[in-house]
């Protein structure tokens, strides 16, 4: 007798709280099925380096910008970065290294992947 007068209580207060249609907002969009997605590509290796950048004139030092702009083009197309400033020369990345100003020195910094000037 408990459940005959339960029931129509529990079905009455679920539909006392429906919402009109003119209320309820638009309706929403049907789900679409994502499409099937092909296995990932291997990455792409870079099997010879790319020309070094050039100085701006013929028989001018690179600058440092350009050191560390060939360090970069070193990490993007070896995967890895060089153990010593000579691998960017070594892999054809730099024609050669610019001579650090009076009383300082280049330093391959790998924290932040950059070439700095330092102190001897």
């Amino acid at each position: 007798m408990k459940s005959v007068v339960i029931v129509p209580l529990v079905a009455a207060s679920l539909l006392a709280c429906k919402k009109p249609a003119s209320e309820a907002g638009p309706a929403p969009a049907p789900a679409v099925a994502a499409p099937p997605q092909s296995p990932a590509a291997p990455p792409t290796v870079i099997s010879k380096p790319p020309e070094p950048v050039p100085p701006g004139n013929p028989g001018e030092e690179p600058s440092l910008a350009e050191v560390n702009r060939a360090l970069n083009a070193y990490m993007l197309g070896m995967m890895k970065e060089p153990a010593t400033l000579e691998d960017l020369v070594k892999s054809g990345y730099l024609k050669r290294l610019p001579p650090a100003p009076a009383g300082k020195k280049f330093v391959l910094n790998a924290k932040k992947s950059a070439v700095l000037v330092v102190d001897k």
